[in-house]
């Protein structure tokens, strides 16, 4: 591949243009530059780049031994589609740089090979302003910084005595040590830091009083090598960071490297220093560098830290002409810059360069592509080469490694088969394997002695089920169960987390398996560390080859929505729960889609929720949007989520989100960036760049540290950030939040605290519950605490009533804000000692009279009633699909008034586009009026748009014999009889009463109706049809006197103009009336208005009762079964059971058993399933090939 492309190149006719005047963005084309510096652009300013397309540009310098350097002025993507790759060569097989997207500007991009080549490639949706850089091809890496921080000598910078790196842009000793704070000296290149104090400059002390600032501990030519998705893990007892595995754009990575807090250095994993790049061992002509400086004079010499009693000088110009020496630069013993000799920073971590044999490559480079760097040199034209508009046929060459978007970031699920090859790549290996396999999207977390990691997709491509055990003190790895009789699937992109102590138990949960499925499952293992830590086992059954994966089963809980891959998973003990949020979730099939949604694991009742936080329509920039890729961790009393890939279509192009989020866990809602004070220093990220697929972890209990990631390259650096003590103190800490709300000095900064208040009166911030001195109310921001966030009966009262010894203390369980109750009418979960009121009061309707369950609401307080006593008032609205099955309805759900629209959404695939049919809804239940009703009882109305609708009613008194009986609706205890009242066919909105067979309106009285409204949309040639909602509405209304007058009022004109007594017109019933007003000669404004004067009302919850039959065995779906209120679903049997039964005897299989599913949309639909295996294996509902999509079967 890669001489094609260069012969390609080669055969172009080079002309001078520019780039700034290019006169249309390129499409399909290619450039070749050669001069030392031009731009760069996909077209004219202010024109966006091509749609569906591609472009080169190749930029050569003169020699190989060059380096060209690329600087983005602009950047404007289509996020995570639309790329700039740039390569280190001449073809799409050279090492990738980076691959480019959003609307973040990159970092300079140095390529070292003396060829740079550039992709911008877009796909066939929505395109943006493009991107346009600068290139400058000098001899030595960003020209030595512009030769004010080091000279070039032979392609290597060799760089002043304060500084370091590659291009000598890094201080070596950054705010020298902070040797007159005692943090640190000067040594040897480095800062040799005081005890407590870590980090480049020595800035992060363990006793960090403060805290609110970040520190950047380590850059990327600092030891690491860049790298992403990987992991890292702190461990306190060394005092150390681990960080394993990792891709970088070109390959997988398999070395362990340590950075030890107490001497600031990174090390490999037997405890050799990693070098830096400034203090590698690199080849060098000793009478060139004697040569430049003499050129550079004594005082150059000592600016190098060179005096003239130095051995070093006199040994460089006491040597032969004609001799090399390998030189390693060193620093001298004194502290402090000015002793510091140079230092030498060279291209790549380690990597040697070729050494050029001729004079004229050995000089001090002066040829034009520097000169070019000067701000008073004219620069050339940009764009040098021909624009040839040829097609370009070779994009499938492209280098397979390409990026980590491409590679990792989960835009399309592919439907695979789900493959779990039964013979595990681990089953070939030993307890002494040395090492784990180079690997990447693996995931690990802390354990006794050391750090634990399983899975990952390894270098062929495989993905792993290995779980290994690192020894932080020994240096060892050990695999582990390795004869478990259950295995997890190969994993990817999943999480695991240990719970409790250091030798708890660790839960395996999500990622991608083998086939490309997004997993749901859960699994546990706890290993054996008296053999893993002495050797000798106390437990026969517990040892390296008997350790034990088991399945975690869920009792409740939608475990479809489950399946999410790239999100985080934290354990809180105070609920003692898995918290997972974000990540990519399966959508429909081959697409899947970001989230924002936070789920929690009670693993005392193996139970499912999400947590519902507060969100704003207009989301506030302190609650973060969907993301994937990101990190999470618990300090304190919250859950820090860092960076992460973060994405909306058309609207935000960040890609690399670089902003930190605070999420509160008692009081269960993100917190105002606010809290953080914006005075002192380093209190913003220190990066302008975004990061995604990092690895974070925490030390001391209030430090988050950050390593790695990509934002359109790898990066290595390592930063901390010590949270204030106001919101978590460091481990060991007895303080409570509420005690050192004092240290908040401005307002806002305490409101946005929910532990803290604000008091006016003396302008402090007291403890929230401590605030007695106050004599103002305090200010406060709110605190909902978990109940608002729950949002059924079973989660309300499973994880709103979970408490447990440890995590932080905080206002939230003081006022005990996790302590829940349900209320069934409302369905509301809110805290035991509330003040909102009684649950079920007739303030709480709204007609504000009481409903038909009484007075009083029921409470549900614990979570065995729920199965019994959680039957929401309100009817049951089914809708059927095309062609409609009875049996099977597509979607139930409760609704709290007799108003619906169901129009089906318009057809996107073409099996759907041929189904000729429209859509079928039906309301089902009862209608409750209540006893203000009287004798004389409303008026029952029935409406109808753009379908077809058809009602019918029955009294369920049993003394009631004249109607006809509903077939499979009856109940043997139950007598149910129908007619039909109303049949209406409606293209615009129409109303009619309801009628009785005999002709007379039905009258409502107090009593129980059931209530059967069925309506049906038809596909039709109107346009009303195609753009306009169905709708299907019951209505009640009274027919009384005083209506009467205002309408007589209106009737004026017609009763003095006709002959016609007006006491005729006052025996007319109140409808009547109306139709008189239509069908004379008033005015239609009049008529209109004479026609609002009745008062139509639909019915609300307070009137209506869900539909109850009791014949739950024969219902064979979970939809079906739960559109009768007496019945629930079995996920575990497949049966539906009344609900009197106790759950725990009938749903339960294999010693597993499980709530009843009592909420149709926890139940499994054809369109939750994404692959053929799983949709046809649900018995149900059938594969749908051409479209990739499940469908209720029969369709």
């Amino acid at each position: 591949m890669g001489p094609h492309i260069f012969l390609l190149f080669a055969g172009l006719t080079i002309s001078l243009g520019d780039a700034a005047l290019q006169p249309a963005p390129c499409d399909k084309s290619r450039k070749v530059f050669t001069e030392g510096w031009g731009v760069i652009t996909d077209g004219p300013f202010g024109s966006n780049y091509t749609q569906d397309s591609h472009c080169e540009w190749l930029i050569k310098a003169n020699n190989t031994h060059k380096y060209i350097t690329l600087s983005f002025q602009s950047m404007g993507t289509e996020c995570s589609y639309d790329y700039v790759f740039v390569y280190d060569g001449d073809s799409f097989s050279a090492p990738l740089l980076g691959s480019f997207s959003g609307k973040t500007d990159p970092q300079n991009i140095t390529a070292s090979s003396g060829s740079m080549l550039i992709l911008l490639y877009s796909d066939t949706n929505y395109v943006l302003d493009g991107f346009r850089a600068e290139y400058s091809v000098t001899s030595c890496p960003g020209n030595c910084t512009h030769q004010s921080q080091g000279m070039c000598v032979v392609n290597t910078c060799v760089c002043e005595g304060d500084w370091g790196g590659k291009d000598c842009a890094r201080r070596l000793c950054p705010e020298d040590c902070g040797a007159t704070q005692g943090r640190g000296s000067c040594h040897l290149g480095h800062c040799r830091c005081s005890p407590g104090y870590s980090g480049q400059s020595c800035s992060l002390h363990r006793m960090d009083p403060s805290g609110n600032r970040w520190h950047w501990l380590s850059h990327s030519e600092s030891g690491l090598s860049p790298r992403s998705a990987h992991t890292a893990v702190y461990h306190d007892e060394t005092d150390s960071l681990y960080v394993f595995g990792g891709y970088n754009l070109n390959q997988v990575l398999g070395d362990l490297s340590v950075y030890r807090f107490e001497t600031s250095r990174w090390e490999d994993e037997k405890g050799v220093l990693l070098d830096d790049d400034s203090s590698t061992l690199v080849p060098l002509d000793p009478h060139i560098l004697a040569t430049v400086l003499g050129q550079v004079g004594v005082a150059g010499e000592e600016r190098w830290g060179l005096h003239k009693s130095s051995f070093f000088r006199n040994l460089l110009f006491s040597i032969a002409d004609n001799s090399t020496l390998s030189i390693r630069h060193q620093v001298g013993d004194s502290q402090g810059p000015s002793a510091r000799t140079s230092r030498e920073a060279v291209g790549g971590r380690r990597r040697s360069r070729e050494v050029p044999q001729s004079q004229e490559e050995q000089t001090l480079d002066s040829s034009s592509e520097e000169t070019h760097t000067s701000p008073d040199y004219p620069r050339p034209s940009e764009g040098p080469m021909e624009d040839t508009q040829e097609p370009y046929s070779d994009m499938q060459d492209i280098n397979k490694s390409e990026t980590i978007l491409k590679d990792e970031l989960v835009v399309e699920v592919k439907n695979q088969t789900v493959d779990e090859d039964t013979d595990h790549n681990s089953d070939q290996l030993t307890v002494e394997e040395a090492n784990p396999k180079a690997r990447y999207g693996h995931a690990a977390c802390s354990y006794l002695g050391g750090f634990v990691l399983y899975g990952g997709k390894l270098s062929d491509g495989t993905l792993s089920d290995e779980l290994w055990y690192y020894n932080a003190t020994a240096r060892s790895w050990a695999l582990r169960a390795l004869n478990s009789p259950i295995r997890p699937p190969r994993l990817t992109r999943h999480t695991l987390t240990r719970v409790g102590p250091f030798d708890g138990w660790l839960y395996l949960f999500g990622g991608s398996t083998t086939g490309g499925d997004f997993s749901s499952r859960l699994f546990r293992i706890r290993l054996d560390l008296v053999t893993m830590l002495s050797g000798l086992s106390t437990d026969p059954v517990m040892n390296p080859r008997e350790e034990r994966w088991t399945e975690v089963h869920p009792r409740g809980g939608k475990e479809l929505d489950m399946r999410v891959v790239a999100h985080t998973t934290v354990y809180h003990p105070h609920t003692h729960s898995l918290l997972v949020y974000g990540g990519v979730v399966a959508g429909v099939a081959r697409f899947s889609k970001l989230s924002d949604r936070m789920f929690s694991f009670q693993l005392g009742s193996k139970h499912w929720a999400e947590i519902h936080y507060p969100r704003a329509h207009l989301r506030d920039t302190y609650v973060p949007r969907e993301r994937a890729f990101h990190t999470g961790t618990v300090i304190g009393n919250y859950l820090v989520v860092f960076g992460g890939y973060s994405h909306r279509h058309n609207k935000e192009e960040i890609c690399y989100d670089n902003q930190m989020y605070l999420y509160h866990l008692g009081c269960q809602t993100w917190i105002s960036h606010d809290i953080l004070s914006t005075a002192g220093k380093d209190y913003r990220y220190p990066k302008q760049q975004g990061v995604f697929a990092h690895a974070a972890d925490v030390r001391n209990g209030n430090t988050l540290l950050i390593v790695g990631g990509y934002h359109g390259n790898m990066n290595s650096d390592l930063l901390a950030y010590t949270l204030p003590p106001m919101l978590a103190g460091r481990t060991g800490d007895s303080l409570e939040p509420e005690q050192i709300c004092g240290r908040h000095h401005s307002l806002m900064e305490c409101t946005a605290n929910p532990e803290c208040g604000w008091c006016s009166a003396d302008e402090v911030c007291y403890g929230r519950t401590v605030g007695i001195n106050c004599t103002t109310n305090l200010q406060t921001t709110r605190c909902p605490g978990v109940c608002p966030a729950l949002g059924d009966c079973h989660s309300c009262l499973i994880h709103g009533n979970t408490t447990t010894p440890g995590g932080a203390p905080s206002v939230a369980y003081k006022l005990r804000l996790g302590h829940c109750t349900w209320c069934v009418q409302n369905a509301r979960c809110h805290h035991r000692d509330d003040n909102y009121g009684v649950c079920g009061l007739r303030e709480d309707t709204p007609s504000q009279v009481p409903g038909w369950w009484g007075a009083k609401g029921t409470e549900v307080g614990t979570v065995e009633e729920c199965r019994v006593l959680d039957r929401r008032p309100g009817l049951t609205f089914l809708k059927y699909k095309h062609p409609a099955d009875l049996t099977h309805p597509d979607s139930v759900t409760i609704i709290n008034a007799t108003t619906v629209d169901f129009s089906l959404v318009n057809p996107t695939t073409r099996i759907e586009q041929a189904l000729v049919g429209g859509m079928t809804a039906r309301l089902l239940g009862f209608l409750r009026p209540p006893e203000s009703w009287g004798d004389t009882g409303e008026i029952l109305r029935m409406c109808a748009s753009h379908s077809s609708a058809l009602l019918r009613l029955a009294s369920t008194d049993n003394n009631n014999h004249n109607m006809d009986v509903v077939g499979n609706l009856t109940a043997e205890h139950v007598l149910l009889f129908q007619d039909v009242v109303g049949n209406l066919t409606a293209e615009l909105s129409q109303c009619l009463p309801a009628r009785l067979p005999s002709g007379s309106p039905v009258f409502l009285i107090p009593g129980r109706y059931l209530v059967d409204f069925e309506s049906h949309s038809s596909p039709s040639k109107s346009s009303y049809s195609t753009h306009h909602q169905s709708n299907m509405e019951l209505q009640h209304y009274r027919d009384n006197d005083a209506s009467k007058v205002r309408i007589l009022l209106q009737l004026s004109v017609v009763v003095q103009q006709s002959h016609t007594p007006q006491t005729w017109y006052s025996s007319l019933t109140l409808l009547q009336l109306s139709v008189v007003v239509q069908q004379s000669h008033t005015p239609p404004t009049v008529a209109n208005h004479v026609t609002a004067l009745i008062y139509f009302q639909v019915f609300t919850f307070e009137y209506l009762e869900p539909y109850e039959n009791g014949s739950c065995s024969l219902y064979s779906n979970c939809l079906q079964c739960l559109t009768d209120s007496m019945c629930g679903w079995c996920d575990l049997t497949s049966l539906c059971y009344s609900r009197l039964l106790n759950e725990m005897e009938v749903c339960s299989r294999d010693n597993e058993w499980r709530y009843l599913t009592l909420l149709p949309a926890t139940c499994a639909n054809c369109s939750n399933y994404i692959s053929c295996e799983t949709c046809v294996g649900s018995g149900l509902c059938e594969w749908w090939t051409e479209d990739a999509k499940c469908a209720r079967k029969g369709r």
